[in-house]
């Protein structure tokens, strides 16, 4: 598996990129990773597998519509995708998506598909759209694959409870604190990575220390309240509580949104460290408390249910 790294049309390329090789492409933003996008990233291993060819996923570091509109939260961060997309196929492109947006779905075709990547075989979803103000469709695809010699397979959409797999569904599952929704769009539980920070120190003198995580802020986040956590560390995935909110118990420290995550059973400081967290569960939704008692007798409950979670989670047959 590669990573060729992000280039331009109009960019110079090492000699090894230049040289037009068999491919089989799969073109997209691919946010997340989702259902849908597994399937088309397999069928284009299969068609590389079958024709001697090496499979391509051809993508953006961010999404195009975080270029020209109100930037989407994204599902992952573009480091991690890239990194799940090598799960799939043999090469991962990163086009910059600013120099080819005015590409014309022909020039599109020849410059980047034909001449750059030496395409012979393009895979894409029905709804699949391409060139400047995304003009070129599949009908035009399979036009342009007949002039310049790749062939056009799409791949239909992969449905869950009766509609497509999307990463606008899987947002929605993620802010709206569906994490049993979101893991099933992705076949995967939805994830965020962040470096520990110092924080106030107020979850030890309750009782629970926290590790406050500073997340990539361009990341989707879910709703406010206490979910049920892994956190990887040491090797190994830790039962952890994860916190995100806005502290309503204590308003009055006026310090920003807060994500949190107690490592359950784990004694040691993770300042300066980077952490993984997987959501599995959402608990309870945020809410203040009038009293610091309360609120110690409320976190005692949340980490006994998040312990039971586990417990129930690893009995046979779950």
């Amino acid at each position: 598996m590669s990573y060729d790294g992000a280039w331009s049309p109009k960019g110079t390329m090492p000699d090894e990129q230049r040289q037009a090789k068999r491919t089989v492409i799969v073109n997209g933003s691919f946010d997340g990773v989702h259902l849908g996008h597994q399937a088309l990233l397999r069928r284009a291993a299969e068609l590389a597998q079958a024709r001697a060819a090496q499979s391509v996923a051809l993508t953006f570091e961010l999404p195009p519509q975080n270029y020209l509109a109100r930037p989407k939260r994204l599902i992952l961060p573009p480091e991690r995708k890239i990194e799940r997309l090598r799960d799939y196929v043999d090469r991962v492109v990163v086009i910059d998506f600013p120099t080819v947006q005015s590409l014309t779905p022909a020039a599109f075709a020849r410059q980047i598909l034909h001449d750059r990547l030496g395409a012979i075989a393009v895979v894409s979803g029905e709804d699949y759209r391409f060139g400047h103000e995304r003009r070129g469709d599949l009908s035009r695809l399979r036009e342009l694959g007949a002039e310049l010699g790749f062939s056009a397979h799409v791949v239909p959409p992969v449905l869950l409870e009766g509609e497509p797999v999307s990463s606008t569904r899987v947002r929605r599952a993620i802010e709206a604190g569906e994490i049993a929704l979101a893991t099933r769009l992705l076949g995967d539980a939805p994830r965020l990575w962040g470096r520990v920070e110092r924080g106030a120190g107020r979850g030890r003198q309750l009782g629970a220390p926290t590790a406050n995580l500073a997340v990539d802020p361009r990341l989707v986040l879910p709703e406010q309240g206490i979910f049920a956590a892994q956190v990887y560390w040491q090797q190994r995935w830790w039962p952890a509580a994860f916190y995100v909110g806005r502290r309503p118990s204590f308003a009055a420290d006026g310090r920003p949104a807060a994500l949190e995550v107690h490592l359950l059973d784990f004694e040691g400081d993770l300042y300066g460290r980077e952490l993984e967290v997987k959501l599995l569960a959402k608990i309870r939704d945020d809410r203040r408390f009038e009293q610091v008692e309360a609120l110690v007798d409320q976190m005692s409950e949340d980490l006994a249910k998040i312990r039971g979670f586990f417990q129930e989670a690893n009995e046979p047959g779950h």
